[in-house]
Formats: C-alpha cells, sequence, structure tokens
C-alpha cells in the first residue's frame, strides 16, 4: 500500500510550534525547583521531591526532542527550509538544596507555600503544552505519543501537591523557633516607614485576625511575628497569598469598631437621620493604635483599599495589596492567552477564518500583556526612600478606577490640588496624567517648600473616542457623584492631618471631557475653594448661564471658578453645543463669576520642539500643550492650584486668535 505523502506545511508548522514552546515549557517546573533549591524542604523528603522534579524535567526535554525526530522522519525534504534545524533545549534548572538550612529543620513554611503554587502551576503550564503539542503533531499526522507523556508528567507533579501541603501543615504544628532573620529576603531593605509604633507584630482583634487567617490556611504561621512592613515585603514576594487574602471571605474578622461603622445607625427610634458613613468609618479608624490601622490595611485590602471615611495611608496600604493581586491574576491570564495563541497558531489551516480569529488572539495577548506591566509599574519603588513611590487611594482595575497622591498632606500642606484628565485616559495611559500633576508638586517643593499637593483622580471610565463617545455625558453623569464624594473624603482627611491651624485649600481641575465632569459633580455637592476648567467640554450637563448658580450646591459659599481656551483650540467650537441629549452644558468662559485665564505663550526655551519655543499657545495642538511646564497657560493653572498669581484674559472668548490684554490678579 502506497504511503501518503505528509503535507510539508503541517510538518513545519508543528516544528515551528514546537520549537517555540520547548524554552516556554521548559521552564515550568522552574517554580517547583526554585524553592526547592531554596531550601523549602530538605532532608530524604527534599531529595526525593529534587529527583522528581530532575527527572520530570529530563523527560520533557526526551519527548520535545522525539516528537522533533518523529517530525524529521515523516519528511526530511523540510530540512531544507531551515537554516539550522537542532533539538530544542530546555532551560537548567536549580539544584535542589543538599542539606538542611538555618532555621526550621526540615523545611522552611514560607517557602513551602510557594512550592506547592509552584507545582501547581508547573502542572498546568505542563497540561496546556501537552494539549498544544498534541493538535500540532496530529496536524502532521505523527501521533500524540509524546504529548501524552507530557500530560502524564503534569498528573505526577499535580499529586505531589497535597504531599507538600501536608508536610507543611505538620511543621506548623511544630513550635515556633524564636525570629531572628530577614523576612524581607537578600533584595534591598524594605522602607523606612514612618513612626515605629505603626510597626507593631499584629496584637488585640487584629492578632486573633491573623490567627484565624493561619488557621484557615490562607496565611503562612510566620505572619504572627511579622511587622507591617516585613508583611507588604512578603506579599510582594509571595502575591498568591495576597490573592488569597482578597478572596477570603473574611468580613467578620474586621475590627469590631470598623466592622460597626460599616452598619448604618440611626440617631434614635424612629429618627430617619442616619450618621454619616463617612465619619463612622473615621472615627473608628481613630480609634485603633496605628500598627492596628496598617495591619487592617493589609489584611483587608478589598475592603480598605476604596473605603470612604479610611485614610489616606490606610487606602495606599490597602491598594498596594489589591494592585500585587492585581498583577498575579494578570500573570495567569497572560499565560492563558499565550496557551490559546499557541493553540490557534497550531491549528494552521484547519483554523477557519484563520488571519481574522489570529489577529484579535494577538490583540487580546497584548491588552493582556500591557495591563499587566502597568500593574508592574505601578509596584516600582526607590527602597532608598521612606514609604511608597506610588500612593495610589483609589484602585479598582475593573471599573477603569485610579487615583494617586503626589506630594503629602502634612504639616507643610497649605494646597491641594485635583486634576481630572480628558478623552482617552485610562488606567494604561494614566502615567500622563500622574507626569502632569508631578510638574506642580517638583515646582512647589523646589519655589515655596512644598506646600502644595496633587491628586490625580481618573474615577471610572472615560470616553476613548473624540467623535463616537466624547459627546456623549454619559460617562460625566457616571463620574460626577464619585468626584464630589472623593472630595468630601479628601476634606474629612484635610481636617485629620497635621496640618498647620490655617486653612488649607483645594482646587479641583478638569481638563477637556474631565472639565464637564469637574461642572457637573458641583451640582453633587463638590467641595471646593477654587474650581479650575481647563480646554473644558462644558459646564457639566444641563448647566446653562441661566441656572448655573442655582443648580451648584458647592458647600463653599466663596468658592472661587477659573476656565482657560487657547485660541483656535477645536473644543472651542463645541463648549456650550447640545443637541439630542448629547453636550456638556454651557461654555464654561461665558459662565458669571468664572474669571477666564490667559493661556498666553510657550516658554522661551522649549528644548523638544523649538519652533514653538516663546510663540503664542494656539490651534489644535493648545489642547494639550497647556501643560507643557513653565508656558504661561502652566503657570496660571499653578497659580490658581497654590493661590498665587494669576493672569487674566480680558480679549474675546475663545477660539480667538486676536492679541489679548492680560490682567494680573494675586489670589492671596
Amino acid at each position: 500500500m502506497k504511503r501518503e505523502r505528509p503535507d510539508s506545511d503541517a510538518v513545519v508548522a508543528a516544528i515551528n510550534e514546537l520549537s517555540r514552546l520547548a524554552p516556554f515549557e521548559g521552564s515550568a517546573l522552574r517554580f517547583a525547583a526554585r524553592p526547592l533549591a531554596d531550601g523549602a524542604l530538605v532532608g530524604p523528603a527534599g531529595d526525593r521531591l529534587g529527583r522528581k522534579v530532575m527527572g520530570w524535567h529530563e523527560e520533557v526535554g526526551q519527548a520535545f526532542t522525539r516528537a522533533f525526530e518523529r517530525l524529521l522522519a515523516l519528511d526530511p525534504a523540510v530540512e531544507d527550509r531551515f537554516l539550522r534545524l537542532v533539538p530544542p533545549r530546555l532551560d537548567r534548572l536549580p539544584p535542589p538544596s543538599p542539606s538542611p538550612r538555618a532555621g526550621v529543620v526540615g523545611g522552611d513554611l514560607e517557602k513551602l507555600a510557594a512550592l506547592a503554587n509552584g507545582l501547581r502551576r508547573a502542572s498546568g503550564e505542563l497540561r496546556q503544552c501537552a494539549d498544544i503539542m498534541a493538535t500540532a503533531m496530529n496536524r502532521a499526522g505523527a501521533g500524540t505519543a509524546e504529548a501524552r507523556s507530557i500530560d502524564r508528567i503534569a498528573d505526577e507533579v499535580a499529586q505531589e501537591i497535597a504531599d507538600v501541603q501536608r508536610r507543611r501543615d505538620e511543621l506548623a504544628k511544630r513550635p515556633a523557633p524564636v525570629f531572628t532573620g530577614d523576612l524581607r529576603g537578600k533584595g534591598p531593605a524594605a522602607p523606612d516607614t514612618t513612626t515605629a509604633d505603626a510597626e507593631e507584630p499584629p496584637a488585640g482583634e487584629i492578632g486573633q485576625a491573623v490567627d484565624a487567617l493561619i488557621a484557615r490556611g490562607v496565611l503562612p504561621p510566620e505572619f504572627a511575628r511579622m511587622r507591617p512592613a516585613e508583611a507588604m515585603r512578603y506579599l510582594e514576594r509571595h502575591p498568591e497569598v495576597a490573592v488569597a487574602l482578597g478572596e477570603a471571605e473574611s468580613g467578620v474578622l474586621l475590627p469590631s469598631a470598623l466592622r460597626a461603622a460599616l452598619v448604618p445607625v440611626l440617631h434614635a427610634p424612629g429618627s430617619r437621620t442616619v450618621d454619616s458613613p463617612l465619619d463612622r468609618v473615621r472615627a473608628a479608624f481613630e480609634k485603633m493604635p496605628p500598627a492596628e490601622r496598617r495591619w487592617t490595611a493589609i489584611l483587608f485590602p478589598a475592603v480598605v483599599g476604596n473605603l470612604s471615611g479610611a485614610p489616606f495611608s490606610a487606602r495606599i496600604w490597602a491598594n498596594r495589596v489589591n494592585i500585587i493581586r492585581a498583577a498575579e491574576k494578570q500573570k495567569d491570564k497572560v499565560i492563558r492567552l499565550q496557551a490559546e495563541l499557541a493553540r490557534l497558531r497550531a491549528m494552521g489551516d484547519a483554523l477557519p477564518d484563520a488571519p481574522a480569529k489570529l489577529k484579535e488572539a494577538e490583540q487580546r495577548l497584548h491588552a493582556a500583556e500591557v495591563r499587566l506591566g502597568t500593574f508592574q509599574t505601578l509596584l516600582k519603588d526607590d527602597r532608598r526612600k521612606p514609604g511608597f513611590d506610588r500612593q495610589i487611594l483609589l484602585f479598582d482595575p475593573d471599573q477603569g478606577k485610579i487615583a494617586e497622591l503626589h506630594g503629602e498632606i502634612g504639616p507643610k500642606t497649605r494646597n491641594v490640588g485635583v486634576l481630572v484628565p480628558g478623552t482617552g485616559t485610562n488606567l494604561d495611559n494614566f502615567h500622563s496624567v500622574r507626569k502632569t500633576s508631578q510638574t506642580f508638586v517638583t515646582e512647589s517643593n523646589a519655589s515655596d517648600d512644598g506646600s502644595l499637593a496633587m491628586i490625580s483622580w481618573l474615577g471610572g471610565n472615560l470616553p476613548q473616542d473624540i467623535f463616537t463617545e466624547a459627546p456623549d455625558p454619559k460617562y460625566a453623569q457616571n463620574l460626577a457623584p464619585n468626584l464630589a464624594l472623593f472630595s468630601r473624603e479628601l476634606a474629612q482627611e484635610i481636617r485629620f492631618a497635621p496640618t498647620p491651624a490655617r486653612k488649607v485649600a483645594v482646587t479641583v481641575a478638569g481638563h477637556s471631557y474631565g472639565g464637564a465632569v469637574v461642572g457637573l459633580s458641583e451640582t453633587f455637592g463638590l467641595d471646593a475653594d477654587r474650581v479650575l476648567h481647563i480646554e473644558s467640554a462644558g459646564a457639566g450637563y444641563g448647566v446653562t448661564a441661566g441656572n448655573a448658580q442655582k443648580l451648584y450646591k458647592n458647600p463653599n459659599p466663596d468658592v472661587r471658578r477659573f476656565s482657560m481656551t487657547a485660541p483656535g483650540d477645536p473644543i472651542g467650537m463645541t463648549q456650550g453645543v447640545s443637541a439630542a441629549g448629547w453636550g456638556h452644558g454651557a461654555d464654561p468662559d461665558k459662565l458669571p463669576g468664572v474669571t477666564r485665564l490667559e493661556t498666553g505663550n510657550y516658554p522661551r526655551e522649549l528644548p523638544d520642539d523649538p519652533k514653538k519655543a516663546g510663540r503664542p499657545i494656539q490651534g489644535i495642538e493648545a489642547h494639550s500643550d497647556v501643560f507643557i511646564p513653565q508656558s504661561d497657560a502652566w503657570k496660571n493653572m499653578y497659580g490658581v492650584f497654590t493661590g498665587g498669581e494669576i493672569v487674566h484674559d480680558s480679549g474675546p472668548v475663545a477660539p480667538r486668535l486676536t492679541e489679548p490684554y492680560p490682567q494680573k490678579e494675586l489670589l492671596t
């Protein structure tokens, strides 16, 4: 019987797929080998498991080599299509720990948890590898023997997980040795946190919560001896524990005062007046010692991270844990999407509408990788400085929410600015808003002893398309109440912060679509001393020159309002335009009582674009160029944020290209 000629294209596709898979899957067992090398399990049990891991690793390599040779045997002619064709090489694994190390004899509780997680992850990846290999080999007509070998190895790896968990449980029951080591590992030291009394091991109700979470297997036993900064660094190195913390149903373990604060309480029987949750929550935190605040944030991040009334310091600690959780889950998503893309590629011509489906899969993977990079950037720190580099006050990636504090609200603070960005801003490009806010804080630190703090606020999804989404007021309608609430949270934080007796002034500024959010937020009771519209889309949906004073519910009767629109910015042609439920209310430049500000010229020195240096800020690019540091527009913003000098625009209302007639004013 004549043998059917193999499909050369399918053979080549399978060889390419295996060559791509080998290095990726060759590192799968590293998840288990690394904790073993670090002393997770020592003695006879560790030696046995170490030999197994090395054996599995070798078997995976042999399976790839056999599959590769089988494909070449099917059609030797395909070798001519490669410049160099060699069997794939797998990464070398670190050897297991050869002898017991200092600490608990027989193993290490912290590393045993990492070992169990590593085995689980390795098993899952090897199983995905087997599926992809089977698809590719079948397409080439080479059978699935090698894929079944890898699938068997995945099963054997999974079977070891229960044994590792059992050994960890046994080790946890032994008397704990006195802790003298450095739980932060061999890397840079943890940040020097603010006060010594905030760095105490868990005690009281928090100690009971830690014990309960240890008993459930959510936390390792050594958590009971850690200090908050050590616990945070542990979670950074063991993000799977942070994930478990976030998913634990632990609300009943909250400190009793905070748990009670989260339940609405009537002033008296029959009364319809309810205590403000904002005030009740803050009162509960004020009763806590500093260390208990930090522990509450670490142990209950899903509750505290975005909790109205929680001190900003607690929200920052909680959201760091939330970001660690998000990054770990995003890593898993990236791995799944990589495997899915590999599976689709392995199908070759058998995949219906292959180009479109592959492009869609590649786009999903790219978006997931970008989001992972965003989370990882939020966790980067300069360990030489105290505290965390990124002070995240709000974090909910599923809802597109993030807010970040720049500088501090403390003894030197005289002014706090809030910047709300516009169309096109999202979680993954939020760094541009952060960069803008930071320029004002940097100037304050250099010129007036750091009296200005800034907050970049993205309280939810903004429109991403300037034509199809930006005219729609629904985004502002969703965000405006959130911004009003955040302004009350900020006002509370200022009241409780160690600020001097003199008043701290708050400015809320909105750029482009963010201006419509800020304007509409005033109808929900935005609490601000100064409101600033920057190239604003409008004063808020439904707000007109005639009804603005009636609709605005700012609790500050002396609020000052400012607006700037550069000449030639196209947004000037849409301000005040509304039709069929679309639009963003009145032109803020024309509202009664609003002070119009000059946008002026670019800086005299502009190395990045010398052609613009010293020239008027105008035209399409002016929409974002107003934020160029040391430009006249930027200086006017800084004047509003700090209560300093501003320059009025007394010329025709924008859009205009005529010479302005500036008039200076000192706000304070």
